[in-house]
């Protein structure tokens, strides 16, 4: 049987409560016929420790009860049944297809309007909310505050889309990613660049290269309609570390190339190894211990974007 987990966070707790979720946000990078109501306020982030949350859970274990008490931040559940890919402004973001997430919104959301969209059928009941929290604030005040809830709505399990929508002021950045067109010739030719970009990150790791790596991660072109999303000093401490990993050797991907899915967007493409998703995790690309033998690195689905011309990793 598949490992159910539940994570609840009351905003009313102290500190220690909310470790949890900083680290798990700390590592997060990441035409429809049933909408929720629009939020009459405008997202307008203020505080560099506020963040747009998207939560996902089942109605299972007192889910229910945290779908409709907006205190609380609880998301947990089983295998879906299926999967639901949520897209960000018609750019898929995720793949859902058991257990609870949260994930903050932020890359690929523009000013003005935005749309969440949930599709895909699956035989479990999921739930999703579009949050906007202070979670970022764990540091400076202990306590994590739900500021507003943008959304939140069942999804269907027949597959039939679901969307919740709000606004960004309209002030914001527009986004850097370009617009991929959707013909097929220009899907095919994103498809083979994608795979040589891909091919190349598996050459650095085979190589042993974490230098070269970092630099094919292109993360000093990632924004947000906030601007820079990480500080320069962030950057050298992301590429050393991935650097580091990559030149001592102990990992060697193990995902087979002809394994990668993607799904395509207006302006990101979803990349994942299409071998059947484990407890470990939904789709992920694998790394084995070279002494050991044993998968002990798992990263993805990836999502990547193009950026004046080179392709990016937004997670």
């Amino acid at each position: 049987m598949k490992g159910y987990y539940v994570m609840a966070i009351d905003i009313h707790n102290g500190r220690d409560v909310f470790i949890a979720l900083a680290l798990f946000a700390a590592l997060v990078a990441a035409g429809c016929n049933q909408s929720s109501d629009t939020s009459k306020e405008k997202a307008t982030l203020v505080n560099t420790t506020d963040r747009i949350l998207v939560v996902l859970g089942e109605d299972t274990w007192g889910n229910e009860d945290a779908f409709d008490n907006d205190s609380v931040i609880q998301f947990g559940g089983d295998d879906t049944g299926g999967e639901v890919v949520v897209y960000v402004n018609d750019s898929p973001w995720f793949i859902h297809v058991w257990g609870g997430h949260l994930f903050q919104l932020a890359h690929l959301l523009e000013p003005g309007k935005n749309e969440i969209r949930f599709e895909g059928k699956h035989t479990a009941r999921v739930f999703a909310k579009i949050l906007l929290t202070n979670a970022f604030a764990l540091e400076e005040t202990g306590n994590v505050e739900i500021k507003n809830v943008y959304g939140k709505s069942w999804l269907q399990t027949d597959g039939e889309p679901v969307t919740i929508t709000f606004e960004l002021d309209e002030s914001l950045q527009k986004s850097v990613y370009e617009l991929l067109p959707d013909d097929l010739e220009s899907r095919d030719q994103q498809r083979e660049e994608i795979m040589a970009y891909i091919r190349e990150l598996k050459d650095c790791y085979d190589k042993r290269d974490g230098e070269r790596a970092t630099r094919l991660s292109n993360l000093e072109l990632v924004a947000t309609p906030w601007g820079r999303w990480i500080s320069e000093e962030d950057i050298q401490e992301i590429n050393t570390n991935v650097a580091n990993v990559i030149n001592n050797g102990q990992f060697e991907w193990i995902t087979p190339l002809e394994d990668m899915k993607m799904i395509f967007g207006k302006r990101a493409v979803l990349v994942y190894a299409g071998a059947e998703h484990d407890d470990v995790g939904a789709y992920f690309f694998r790394g084995r211990d070279r002494e050991t033998k044993e998968t002990s690195l798992t990263a993805g689905p990836l999502v990547v974007a193009r950026v004046q011309g080179k392709w990016v990793v937004l997670k």
